[in-house]
């Protein structure tokens, strides 16, 4: 899948996991977030990239409660927003987009069996900081 980051807090999450080795960017990373958050994060980031769907991805890693699932509390007319843990808490917020004959569209309703095979492209939009232990 294809992955954007878009806003502050997401971009410097972004920037670490494309570049790891840049110490900029983990330095960064660290003090806007965690050090130990480092390594599950740049695995998620490599499962995502790896996975051609979002179906793809649940299929792998749905059963170690570390799947897509739609964020409770949104209402029918807002955009449709999917989370993703990267520790035990909720972590990563982001905007789902498909291709329909090269067109990429957003996805607006959230069918778990149906159109996760059709997500091809997120947009990271936030990444949690806080810390539910």
């Amino acid at each position: 899948m294809d992955i954007a980051y878009k806003g502050k807090i997401a971009e410097i999450f972004g920037n670490y996991v494309k570049h790891p080795d840049d110490r900029e960017a983990g330095r960064k990373f660290d003090k806007t977030f965690n050090r130990e958050l480092r390594e599950p994060a740049n695995r998620l980031h490599s499962r995502f990239k790896s996975a051609q769907s979002a179906m793809t991805y649940n299929v792998l890693y749905r059963e170690n409660q570390n799947g897509i699932e739609k964020k409770s509390g949104c209402k029918e007319k807002d955009r449709l927003v999917l989370k993703v843990r990267i520790t035990k808490a909720w972590r990563k917020f982001f905007y789902a987009y498909a291709h329909d004959s090269n067109k990429l569209y957003q996805v607006k309703e959230w069918d778990e069996k149906g159109n996760l095979d059709d997500i091809t492209e997120i947009m990271v939009f936030d990444v949690n900081k806080h810390n539910y232990k």
